[in-house]
């Protein structure tokens, strides 16, 4: 068989670097700066190409460079004076070969050669001592094989990964450019780091930190990102509470957030909280108004000074240009009138009066019309016999006396004397007149009938005309509203008046109405407050009840005026007066408005309606301490806080007879309180709270401190120790450095100074002194434990026909089928496989043997390590696996449990049995329980910083230590009961007493009240019937009835106890004595000043219950009869 040359079939083999064929293969010897199998691969850092101990340095253009230690140098710190000093006797083969012993014969595992040993295969080191595990080549993919004491490790080229590079590398692009990249099956994930997202985590995830709030979804959009907020929440991050989403504002108006509500600007016409209240102020109708209001279904106007009216148009007060400057104003009737100077008119003084000279003759002031618009003079020379001169727009007219006609009334009028009959029309001029008859008439003045059979008259006349007819010509009387040849035509009533009791009145509508002009009529808009066809009638405006707040309405002419009741103003009573502005609740309360009326609310103390009543008999604050005053009758009773006792609260308490303080806590009774010293690891009020001593950060080196009792535990990494991590481990006592290298100990750490050939952290790892190139191009340099070889096929010697190949690991020998060994020595009979599945074949001197190994099937799952033992095996498991055949995941691995916790692993979770001190899921709760401390059957919860003690209902306390006496309330009538160490005592309510409040206080037990007066019980004590003539809280001063010249004239009084006596000066003939009536009862409260009258025969008597020094400072004085003497 031919071996076939690779290196001439492909000269670019080995691309840059120098092809050697050998037999079955071939070998690339690769410049610097590439490595691999075909010199395919950029040497980098991760490389190794480093020796030596050497540190790799990345250059420009990612070259790199090697910074040699002391003693070392070359491209890759290659050479070494040790490897100097050898190349030389490497350039022959007589040079190298020497005849020097090899340390421990080699351990009869390899051949001796000048002193070194060339270990087979499996074996490697100076004496052949460690096993080769890189001598199967695991190292997969062109991976680099490193050899250790305890395994191997590979290299892998790029692209590759896995511990024998058996993995596709998909990360070693690092295509994550913000994330992990983690090697799948056939690709790469990226777990992206907070911010990132996409597969390449190459996108931003502006969603990373939860902007949006309220359960809103964020999605990234550009450059930022965007909220899709549910409907209750607006804003960017969804944050603002969105009070519109209800669409609360109705009728197409605006709804505005606010910071706690929304706000509707509404669309005209609506007002109100969600503009469902029609705006009735939106057309502006008020005139001459400070404000519109709107009032249920209409509005009201508050009118400036000087208008009044609905909506502000009637005037009441004279303004500056009122009557114009051409007259005087004055107020009449609550409205202003105008008198114009002459030659004006008009309400205002607006209109110019032509007529003012008297031109006509005849004329009076009342009859001068005001319509007059020429200013022509003179008329008194043109009418004769005139009633009046009217000054019309087109000119001078005369309005003549009756009986007169024609321009200048100068002409004697023919019809004055009705000369036509049967109602007929008369037209006269000059000289004679015409007869005009209605239907059934003729002749010159109608005096004839008309009895023309089968006439037919057509009526031209409109509007309610009648047909008049002389001969066969026709006319129309008209009505007056209508004028024109046939009264089609309107009469514009408003311009040229209308005749009322035949006077012409040229003003129609009156009040400053405005006429308006209509077809066959007028009509007159009046002014508001006025009413009627010309505006005459004033309108009462209090029919409908404008006045809010029960005001009282007076009507006015053309207004009207509201009288407010006490609390409101304003134009209808509309407005709240602010009582409390006058400060109606003195010094003593504080005073709340509200619609038309006030209340006081008043300070401790003080009681009424204005807060001016002195409440007793707390006020003089009898008890200490901070305790409460509770009124008792006439007395009082001190609830004292917990640290003091007596009735007025004014002894110290020793509370340290109760034990409240916990946890060994030493109690010292201070005046009103007490003070717990705590031990170092409790604190709180009650040496409650646990001390956290890792607060302070007590380990030192990056220890992690753990709470414990007592103090703390500080877990040390390694390389400390120490109560707090504060000593340094001398990890050097532990000889941790191999093959004769110096420990150096250090702070945490240690470090190993390795002896030449050796490096490594632990100075285990064989230098490969070949990797510098040392021998002779014609030899193969075989690293060796402490040196190397330079070897090839002249100094190997295959028998049985092999054949030497020279290869990178050195010469070897290609051995026939069925041969085997180094040299080809040994016959291999375990050629044909001659062994059963699971069992391995071994060659013996003079045959095999077939070895059972049960960890050929692979049993262990989860990369576990298979362990054979006899004819059985077991699984060592990697961490975070279990089982037998490492088939379970390991939820343990982790070591969840701490403070000594056991962890046991389930199916699919784990379970941590905690020491009675700790408790919860991992073990890091503490158990305040773990002592019982709750006594007497009670239940103890466990709290965050302490216990709680759930007790039954006969027990209380902290620790339910304490018997509860008050348990079955055994105090009655609303009394309180406090609980004792050995009995229970009640606080009772007023009027009762004992020792459960079971007996009513008889408050008249000891006759308090004097003269025969009657004592009744009330619940908080009594009071007292007096009899006439005394008065008091209990009836002890008289009453003077002297001050009220109770006596009749002539008469004069004398007081007595209980009563008086009346002395005449002037002697009567016979004595008499009047004895005194009885009054029915009569209750007086003091504080009200009120006066009871008493009727007592003829004699009318007023009792005051302000008598001088006699005031009743209880609030309650009982007259019950009245005592009068009379002497005659």
């Amino acid at each position: 068989m031919t071996d076939l040359n690779e290196c001439k079939l492909k000269t670019d083999l080995c691309n840059s670097g120098n092809c050697t064929n050998t037999v079955g293969s071939y070998h690339c010897s690769c410049p610097l700066g590439t490595y691999g199998k075909q010199c395919d691969m950029a040497e980098t850092c991760d490389s190794h190409p480093c020796k030596n101990g050497a540190t790799c340095l990345v250059g420009r253009s990612n070259t790199i460079s090697c910074r040699c230690l002391s003693g070392y140098s070359g491209k890759r710190c290659e050479f070494s004076p040790h490897l100097k000093s050898t190349k030389s006797q490497a350039t022959s083969t007589t040079k190298h070969i020497t005849t020097k012993q090899c340390p421990k014969n080699c351990n009869r595992r390899g051949r001796c050669s000048q002193g070194k040993c060339f270990c087979s295969a499996a074996w490697t080191g100076i004496d052949c001592s460690i096993t080769n595990h890189c001598s199967t080549n695991p190292c997969e993919n062109q991976g680099r094989c490193i050899n250790s004491a305890k395994g191997h490790t590979c290299n892998c080229t790029t692209g590759w990964t896995g511990i024998n590079c058996e993995k596709r590398n998909y990360c070693s692009q690092s295509p994550c450019n913000n994330g992990h990249c983690t090697n799948e099956q056939t690709s790469f994930s990226c777990a992206c780091n907070n911010g990132w997202m996409g597969t390449k985590c190459n996108v931003q995830d502006y969603c990373s930190t939860n902007p949006c709030h309220h359960g809103s979804q964020c999605k990234n959009q550009g450059n930022t990102y965007q909220c899709s907020c549910s409907s209750d929440w607006v804003g960017k991050n969804c944050s603002i509470r969105n009070y519109c989403s209800g669409s609360p504002c109705q009728h197409n108006s605006t709804c505005t957030n606010g910071a706690n509500t929304y706000s509707c600007v509404c669309t005209k016409g609506w007002i109100g909280k969600t503009c469902t209240s029609v705006d009735h102020c939106a057309n502006n109708p008020c005139n001459n108004s400070e404000k519109c209001s709107n009032l249920g279904n209409s509005f009201t106007c508050q009118c400036l000074d000087g208008w009044n009216g609905t909506t502000c148009k009637t005037e009441t007060k004279c303004h500056n240009k009122t009557c114009n400057n051409h007259g005087t104003c004055q107020v009449s009737h609550n409205k202003p009138i105008c008198s114009c100077d002459r030659g004006w008119h008009g309400d205002f003084c607006t209109r110019v009066n032509h007529c003012s000279t008297q031109p006509c003759k005849f004329q009076t002031e009342s009859q001068i019309t005001y319509q007059n618009r020429s200013k022509i003079t003179g008329c008194d020379s043109l009418c004769e016999n005139a009633v009046f001169c009217d000054m019309l727009n087109t000119g001078l007219k005369c309005v003549c006396k009756l009986g007169w006609i024609g321009d200048g009334c100068e002409v004697r009028d023919p019809c004055f004397n009705a000369p036509c009959n049967n109602s007929g029309i008369c037209f006269g001029n000059s000289n004679n007149f015409l007869c005009y008859c209605p239907i059934g008439w003729k002749g010159s003045v109608c005096e004839l009938p008309d009895d023309t059979v089968g006439r037919t008259i057509i009526n031209p006349c409109k509007n309610g005309g009648h047909v008049f007819y002389h001969n066969e010509n026709l006319i129309c009387s008209c009505p007056k509203e209508w004028t024109g040849q046939n009264c089609e035509q309107d009469k514009n009533e408003c311009k040229y008046g209308i005749s009322i009791n035949d006077t012409i009145i040229t003003e129609i509508c009156q009040n400053n109405g405005r006429c308006i002009n209509i077809p066959g009529g007028f009509v007159c808009a009046c002014h508001d407050g006025w009413t009627g066809n010309r505006c005459e009638t004033d309108v009462n405006e209090c029919d409908s009840s404008p006045c809010q707040n029960k005001g009282i309405c007076k009507n006015i002419y053309g207004s009207f005026i509201c009288y407010c009741e006490p609390g409101w103003k304003g134009s209808v009573c509309e407005i709240d007066i602010d009582e409390c502005q006058y400060v109606p609740c003195g010094i003593h309360g504080r005073c709340n408005n509200s619609d038309g009326n006030f209340s006081c609310i008043c300070d401790n103390g003080w009681s009424g309606n204005k807060c001016d009543r002195r409440l007793d008999p707390c006020d003089t604050s009898p008890c200490r301490n901070n305790a409460t005053c509770v009124i008792n009758g006439d007395e009082y009773v001190c609830h004292c806080l917990s640290n003091w006792k007596g009735i007025h609260c004014d002894e110290d308490e020793d509370e340290c007879i109760f034990h409240p303080c916990e946890n060994s806590g030493l109690c010292v009774n201070l005046q009103g309180n007490y003070f717990c010293n705590c031990t170092d690891d409790w604190t709180g009020r009650h040496c409650e709270e646990r001390v956290d001593f890792c607060q302070r950060n007590p380990c030192l080196n990056d220890g992690t401190c753990l709470d414990s009792l007592p103090g703390y535990i500080c877990n040390c990494k390694q390389g400390w120790t120490g109560d707090r991590c504060q000593t340094d481990s001398n990890e050097c006592l532990l000889s941790p450095c191999n093959n004769n290298g110096t420990c150096v100990n250090t702070n945490g750490s240690f470090r190993c100074d390795c002896t030449d050939f050796w490096e490594g952290d632990d100075c285990s790892v064989d230098i490969d002194e070949c990797s510098n190139n040392p021998c002779n191009s014609t030899y193969i340099c075989i690293n060796t434990v402490s040196g190397y070889e330079c070897v090839n096929c002249t100094t190997m010697n295959c028998t049985n026909s092999g054949s030497c190949i020279d290869t990178s690991s050195g010469p070897i020998c290609h051995c026939v089928p069925g041969r085997i060994g180094e040299h080809c020595e040994k016959q291999d009979f375990c050629f044909n496989s001659p062994c059963k599945p699971l069992e391995n074949c071994t060659n013996e001197v003079d045959g095999y043997k077939c070895h059972f190994h049960p960890c050929n099937s692979s049993p262990c799952q989860n990369k576990g390590m298979c362990m054979e033992y006899n004819l059985g095996y077991s699984c060592q498991c990697r961490p975070g696996w279990r089982g037998n055949r490492c088939q379970y995941v390991d939820f343990c691995y982790l070591s969840p449990c701490f403070n000594n916790g056991t962890c046991l692993n389930h199916n699919f979770d784990y379970t941590c049995i905690c020491t009675e001190e700790w408790e919860g899921k991992n073990c890091s709760v503490y158990n305040f329980c773990h002592t019982d401390p709750c006594v007497n059957s009670g239940t103890c919860l466990n709290g965050n910083f302490q216990f709680t003690c759930v007790c039954n209902n006969t027990y209380t306390g902290q620790t339910c230590d304490t018997f509860d006496f008050c348990y079955s309330s055994p105090c009655k009538n609303g009394g309180s009961c406090i609980n004792g160490y050995t009995n229970f005592t009640c606080i009772c309510d007023r009027g009762y007493t004992g020792k459960t409040c079971e007996t009513e206080i008889d408050w008249c037990a000891s006759s308090p009240c004097h003269h025969n007066s009657t004592c009744v019980n009330i619940q908080y004590g009594y009071y007292c019937h007096c009899t006439g003539g005394w008065v008091g809280r209990q009836c002890e001063h008289d009453i003077d009835e002297c001050m009220w010249s109770t006596c009749p004239s002539g008469s004069y009084c004398q007081n007595q106890f209980g009563g008086y006596r009346c002395l005449w000066t002037t002697k009567r003939s016979a004595d008499m004595l009047l004895y005194r009536n009885k009054a029915e009862p009569v209750s007086v409260r003091i504080v009200q000043l009120a006066v009871i009258e008493h009727k007592i025969g003829s004699v009318l008597s007023s009792v005051k219950c302000l008598i001088q020094w006699y005031i009743c400072t209880d609030g309650v004085a009982m007259v019950k009869s009245l005592s009068l003497d009379v002497y005659r």
